[in-house]
Order: structure tokens, then sequence, then C-alpha cells
């Protein structure tokens, strides 16, 4: 039995805004995008998730494949390079 927070699982994060639901808060947080204080926050697109590397798992939840089938290294560039990946905002903000 796994625990609940607020009724769901651990680890589930559904967002009220598109009705995805995420595996985890920081690939939740990697979906919304733009300016909190102008008023501009938003959800990304299906196309936009995908595009920052994120996939489906077995149970529909959005979550970060970081590895993007590759095997991970010990070494600070794929950590680096997982920082860029997400850290790139839409051009529309």
């Amino acid at each position: 039995m796994s625990h609940l927070r607020g009724g769901e699982p651990i680890g589930k994060n559904r967002c009220s805004g598109c009705g995805l639901t995420f595996g985890s808060l920081d690939a939740f947080d990697a979906h919304r995008v733009c300016s909190f204080s102008r008023r501009e926050r938003r959800c990304i697109s299906i196309s936009e998730i995908q595009g920052f590397g994120m996939m489906q798992n077995a149970k529909g939840w959005w979550i970060r494949n970081i590895f993007n089938g590759v095997t991970p290294t010990s070494g600070s560039e794929n950590k680096e390079e997982q920082k860029e990946m997400f850290a790139a905002t839409p051009t529309d903000c």
C-alpha cells in the first residue's frame, strides 16, 4: 500500500491547469513556465514536454527521462547537461 498525501500517492503531481499527471515534483515544476509576476505563468504543451525529454510511464504519468537512452556517467558534464535541458524556456514568455 502506498502512502497518501492529500488523497494522492506520494510522487503523483496532478496539474489543475492542464490536467496532466507528473511522477515527481521536479517534472511538474518543469512543465510550468513564464513569469509569475507578469501573470504569464502557463503549462507547456505536450510536444514541448516531450521536447524536454519527458515521457509517460506505465501509469500514464509524465516523468523526466534524464538518461535519454544514454548510460549515465559519474562526470559532472551529465549533471550540467540535465540542468541546461530543463533550464530552457519557451520563446513566447
